[in-house]
């Protein structure tokens, strides 16, 4: 007694089932999300300011600008311990610190105050060569 021959159609369809399986799908990524708004302490938002993420454990940094909301947003981060640093001309630079969870999309509001202006002239002259003769 022989067994009838499998259809190409069916071998295909287990290849693709066993291929679809065994590959990592990227909706199950271990990954976080840190967003967030920045303001001056008038709960004005802030935009344009610089926004660096540093993970602390790895180094790995991502630097962000805040849109015309103050809103900044970093997916797909590894989990860990990040510092959150803004920056910009006129107020004084703030640094928060949170840990971020696998699956996590953690909100942090950034309160910046205002900084002093440092403003430095240098003048520099030279005196003119007189010619005597």
């Amino acid at each position: 007694m022989t067994s009838a021959p499998v259809p190409r159609c069916w071998r295909l369809t287990f290849v693709l089932l066993v291929t679809s399986v065994l590959t990592p799908m990227t909706s199950f990524a271990q990954t976080a999300e840190l967003r967030g708004v920045v303001t001056d302490q008038s709960s004005g938002v802030l935009p344009g300011v610089t926004v660096t993420i540093k993970n602390t454990n790895t180094g790995l940094e991502r630097a962000l600008i805040t849109d015309a909301d103050g809103i900044f947003r970093a997916p797909a981060l590894q989990p860990g311990p990040y510092a959150v640093t803004t920056e910009l001309p006129g107020f004084k630079t703030e640094t928060r610190t949170t840990t971020l969870t696998v699956g996590q999309v953690a909100d942090v509001r950034i309160v910046m105050a205002v900084g002093t202006l440092q403003e430095s002239i240098e003048v520099t002259g030279t005196r003119e060569l007189v010619q005597t003769s």
